[in-house]
């Protein structure tokens, strides 16, 4: 049985249409499967507790760090002040990074932080805050012993 001339072109173009389709679907399929999104996975590490980087200053001076603790808010600043050590006052002034020249601040901190003054109020938060460590900011014994220049701060309960 032989396939007349008329009927060879029209089985041809059949079969030629049957294989764009599939190969455009073939194509769709695989485009689909390459840019559908995937989970969002965080890859923030966790937060490190801010006793550890206060008992480690030469190992994190410099570096930018994660910590969760305790931020006091008063008129002169933001500070880290946690019981991490029963000598040392480890405390630290957390500045937004790039707010300009703001050293002066930790002047503030002697009154604020280390007198009873009950007409100054201080306001506290637990959050994670995540900036540039400075593990060599003071040696003096009334101000803050370290600085992170914060580029986040989360408050994570008031």
């Amino acid at each position: 049985m032989m396939i007349a001339g008329g009927d060879m072109n029209r089985a041809m173009v059949k079969v030629m249409a049957a294989l764009l389709t599939f190969i455009v679907g073939v194509a769709a399929a695989a485009l689909w499967l390459v840019n559908r999104s995937s989970p969002k996975v965080d890859t923030t590490p966790a937060p490190l507790p801010y006793c550890e980087v206060a008992r480690n200053p030469g190992q994190y001076h410099g570096q930018v760090i994660r910590v969760r603790a305790t931020l006091s808010f008063g008129s002169g600043g933001m500070y880290i002040v946690e019981d991490c050590d029963p000598v040392s006052s480890l405390s630290s002034l957390v500045e937004i990074d790039g707010s300009g020249d703001a050293f002066p601040k930790a002047r503030n901190y002697v009154d604020e932080m280390l007198t009873d003054q009950t007409e100054v109020q201080i306001r506290k938060v637990n959050a994670i805050i995540t900036g540039r460590f400075n593990g060599e900011f003071s040696n003096g014994c009334h101000l803050p012993a370290y600085h992170i220049a914060a580029q986040n701060i989360q408050v994570v309960s008031p």
